[in-house]
């Protein structure tokens, strides 16, 4: 009964063995060693998602600032969003423009329409008209440039969040199948204990 318990002990210890390997090996594999695993992926996750939700209220806000632009222009031609960079500039010329365009009327109101000032104030005038146009033009490139960046972080956050969603659902896949192989190996260690303890008393006797 001895010699009996005794190879069949070795052969219960090799299972054993072979499943507390196989265990140790998944979580290897599994990137499952300790107990702040899956805490890291929420971790994770929480963080995609409020980064994705900031990323998207970006993008909101700058579509809202070149359609505001555009409104602005095809109704009276004026471009006044604040949030802009570049419309201080805009507004300077537009008051300058204000001014010479005055004094333009107020020599022909006076009949000085021969005055040699006219010319040089039409000119200034001119010129005032196309810097406010390129600048304009400069102010709703930057508005489409920030609202294409603004769709990029987007799309990148959705991105990085999907990752993160995938590996969390991996690992919640990887964690039941540790219970399952944690469970054969504690099953094999009741067997290879209860066996070795009947050994003992079996040597005993």
């Amino acid at each position: 009964a001895s010699d009996w318990l005794g190879d069949k002990l070795g052969n219960l210890r090799a299972s054993l063995e072979n499943s507390e390997r196989a265990l140790s090996e998944f979580r290897i594999r599994s990137n499952l060693i300790g107990v702040t695993g899956d805490a890291t992926q929420v971790q994770r996750v929480t963080a995609s998602e409020s980064e994705l939700i900031s990323a998207r209220a970006a993008l909101s806000g700058a579509r809202a600032r070149l359609a505001t632009a555009e409104a602005q222009l095809r109704s009276d031609g004026e471009l006044a969003i604040a949030e802009a960079n570049g419309v201080p500039l805009i507004q300077a010329l537009k008051a300058e423009q204000f001014r010479v365009e005055r004094r333009i009327q107020e020599l022909i109101d006076d009949g000085a329409t021969l005055s040699a000032e006219l010319p040089n104030l039409r000119s200034q005038l001119a010129a005032i008209r196309q810097q406010t146009d390129l600048a304009t033009r400069r102010v709703v490139e930057s508005l489409t440039a920030e609202v294409e960046i603004a769709a990029l972080r987007e799309k990148n956050s959705a991105g990085a969040l999907a990752e993160a969603r995938q590996r969390l659902e991996e690992a919640n896949k990887a964690r039941v199948q540790e219970a399952q192989l944690e469970r054969e190996a504690a099953a094999n260690r009741a067997i290879y204990e209860s066996y070795l303890a009947r050994y003992k008393q079996t040597i005993e006797l």
